[in-house]
């Protein structure tokens, strides 16, 4: 499985350019998109995101995590572009504990703006995976062939 995790602020432009370019080969999880199509959704997990949600308040990062790993645990056979997340050491952490419990063989590339100063998030990359500076998201072709 391969893993492009794209630190770039999301948008529904750039989510719908990536599914344009890369759905053959790549599923493209993009956090507001799993949202809005699931805001009925009654289980546990959607019931806290729910009242997130309606309350204003930011979805706690641990719900973030595991509706990202849900999406992931549905197909483990693909490979995945993730939008905007890890955004935290601790959601990348959440992602790598993860992917070795479940014992999927997984190469994480974290792509991130060469203007990117959370060094803290680069380094936390840097410690299992391979991380890319990218000046424009038209670099991203060669990684994503």
């Amino acid at each position: 499985m391969k893993i492009i995790s794209i630190i770039y602020p999301p948008s529904k432009s750039l989510y719908n350019k990536l599914n344009n370019l890369y759905q053959k080969n790549y599923k493209i999880i993009f956090l507001p998109e799993i949202i809005r199509n699931n805001v009925l959704n009654e289980s546990d997990l959607w019931s806290s995101i729910n009242k997130d949600i309606l309350s204003g308040k930011p979805i706690k990062d641990r719900d973030v995590c595991n509706l990202i790993l849900e999406q992931i645990s549905k197909n483990i056979d693909e490979n995945y572009i993730l939008l905007g997340f890890p955004k935290t050491p601790q959601q990348l952490k959440n992602l790598e504990d993860f992917l070795e419990v479940k014992r999927i063989d997984y190469k994480l590339i974290g792509v991130f703006n060469e203007l990117e100063n959370d060094i803290i998030l680069k380094e936390s990359y840097r410690e299992k995976n391979k991380i890319v500076e990218i000046s424009n998201l038209d670099d991203l072709s060669s990684l994503l062939i």
